[in-house]
């Protein structure tokens, strides 16, 4: 039987391209970590260690290789909305401040905004 040498590096692995490939396939599908981990595991991909792949590990090649997770990705979202109002980013790009600085001037009724739903972005009004 003819072993693989181990590797130290994920990214020195010889199925690296391939691992990356599902990992990045199966979280846009929108599976959790440990679900991948799973599939993963079920697809014979393991650690640099020959050892099982779980969450931990499917966690830490999404911050080697820049694998937004989930939660990411739902938070990007565009400068503008639709109706015109802006973001909060987007009204900190505009302004020329900090994003924060914007959520402390809504907190104080500095600017006109409205968030739809608790825990949701805010739209921000601004004049020209």
């Amino acid at each position: 039987m003819n072993t693989p040498p181990r590797v130290r590096r994920y990214n020195d692995m010889e199925q690296a391209d391939d691992l990356r490939h599902r990992i990045e396939e199966l979280k846009t599908a929108g599976n959790r970590d440990e679900d991948i981990a799973e599939i993963l595991s079920e697809e014979g991909f393991e650690t640099t260690t020959g050892g099982k792949i779980d969450r931990g590990a499917i966690w830490h090649l999404r911050q080697i290789w820049g694998i937004d997770s989930d939660k990411k990705a739902r938070r990007k979202v565009t400068e503008r909305w639709d109706d015109g109002s802006y973001t909060l980013e987007g009204a900190a790009a505009v302004i020329g401040v900090h994003p924060r600085t914007i959520y402390t001037w809504i907190g104080r009724g500095m600017l006109d905004a409205k968030q739809p739903f608790k825990h949701t972005a805010w739209k921000i009004e601004l004049s020209e």
